[in-house]
Parts: C-alpha cells; structure tokens; sequence
C-alpha cells in the first residue's frame, strides 16, 4: 500500500499546510444516522464497529481541533504499537481522536491526495470476530473510502505512517 511517505518532506509539509481540517464539527448525529450516509464509502468492518458499545458520539455538535502528522514528528524511528503512538503523542500535547471523528472526514476532505492514508489516533474498538481495529482514510482510484485496520497490542506502523490526532484544549 502506498503511502504519503513516496513524497518529499516539502511535499509532504505543503500537503499538510493545506490537508485535514484543522477545526472539525462532530455530534448530533446517530450511529445509525451515520451509518445510513457512509455505507457506500464502507465495509463491513468498519459497520461492526460502530455497532460495538465502544464507538459512541456526541449528542451534540462539537468542534475539535485536528493534528495530522507522521510518526517520526514523534520521535519514532522503528514500528510502533497503538499504545505507544498514544502515549507519545499524549506527551506532546495530543489526545486520541474521538472515533466518530474518522466518520466526518471524508465529506470533510474530499481533496486527500491519491493513495494517502490517514490512521486515526484512537483508542481501537472491537470489530469483526473480536478483533481491535482503528479507522482510516484513504483516497484510493475508486474514491474515498472510510476503511479500519488491526490495532491489537502486537500490531505496529512504520515511522512514516500518517495519524490524525485530537489537540488538547
């Protein structure tokens, strides 16, 4: 799988002056609701995880501010676990993302370059035969898509992974 990190540093640096949302408004929509608008964008895994008691939003609208970044602006130099990316990046001022924010996204940025993958930084949920997974974002040829990944204990990234982050207030 291709990732942003086939681009240069001043490349990547634009893309991320002018990428995610800075400020995004999550809440007052139902799982359900949300469900219903993103089944296209989709799978299966990802529907199973909303339908865990873990994935929750807000009842009100809400904005949160974004921070995206690779795991090397977190010091990484080797694979990392979901827990230690969030517990770096908690030092460093940066609060796990809300799960329902991966759901607002897409509409929220519908100019994600090709081929990037954004990784959430959140506490993983129960999907599919148990198994802890994390939403993404990625911009594939057939459009965007809302997908998840394995986020068990064992499971890493590569230094140049993607995350999306909440900033703390």
């Amino acid at each position: 799988m291709l990732h942003s990190s086939h681009m240069s540093a001043p490349e990547r640096q634009e893309q991320r002056k002018t990428g995610i949302p800075r400020i995004l408004t999550i809440g007052g929509q139902s799982t359900s609701t949300l469900r219903h608008r993103l089944e296209r964008v989709m799978t299966l895994h990802e529907s199973i995880m909303m339908a865990n008691s873990g994935f929750t939003t807000l009842p009100e609208p809400t904005q949160i501010e974004l921070e995206n970044l690779p795991l090397t602006s977190l010091g990484f130099t080797t694979r990392a676990t979901i827990g230690e990316v969030l517990k770096r990046a908690g030092s460093r001022g940066l609060d796990p993302v809300p799960a329902e924010a991966a759901l607002y996204l897409p509409s929220a940025y519908e100019t994600q370059p090709m081929d990037e993958q954004l990784t959430m930084g959140m506490e993983p949920i129960p999907g599919i035969f148990d198994f802890l997974r994390v939403f993404t974002l990625v911009h594939r040829p057939n459009g965007l898509r809302l997908a998840s990944t394995w986020a068990a204990p064992v499971d890493s990234w590569s230094p140049e992974s993607e995350f999306v982050f909440s900033k703390r207030k």
